[in-house]
């Protein structure tokens, strides 16, 4: 069995460097991605990470929910934000120590007042793009999945 790490902060790739640089735990949809391909056999997937961006996070969990042999996710530490949508790709389980937390998406937006509306139409899309994944995960409702991400919820392996 081939395992690949989620450790760190999930990050774009062009940001690699300076994770690099200081020796700091990251994980790039570019750099798992390399890793399941080169996989010969099952695969499991190791999760410990605070979260991050949202996007490289959709990469890592397409690779993952469409990845032609048998792959497994275990959260072993924390699979928070960002991370939680991984932990959603596959057949998974958590450590009795691990933990998840799922929140709606974290932004920031500078301009005029239509820039702000912009932004805050862009997050609620994107909201909408993770509970997909929750709810696929789950079975859980739209509404019972918003209540969770809007009070900031963590989820025990209890």
């Amino acid at each position: 069995m081939t395992t690949i790490n989620v450790k760190g902060t999930i990050i774009n790739s062009e940001s690699a460097w300076i994770y690099d640089l200081f020796g700091i735990p990251a994980t790039t949809a570019e750099q798992f991605k390399a890793q399941l391909a080169a996989a010969e056999d099952d695969v499991l997937v190791e999760i410990n990470s605070p979260g991050g961006y949202v996007a490289p996070a959709a990469e890592i969990y397409e690779a993952i929910r469409t990845y032609a042999g048998n792959i497994e996710c275990r959260v072993v530490g924390q699979a928070a934000s960002a991370a939680s949508i991984i932990a959603c790709a596959a057949k998974s389980s958590i450590t009795p120590m691990g933990t998840l937390f799922l929140h709606n998406c974290i932004g920031s937006a500078e301009g005029n007042h239509n820039d702000m509306r912009q932004a805050a139409q862009t997050m609620e899309s994107i909201d909408e793009n993770i509970m997909e994944a929750y709810r696929a995960k789950t079975g859980l409702s739209d509404g019972q999945l918003y209540r969770l991400m809007e009070k900031n919820t963590t989820l025990s392996a209890k």
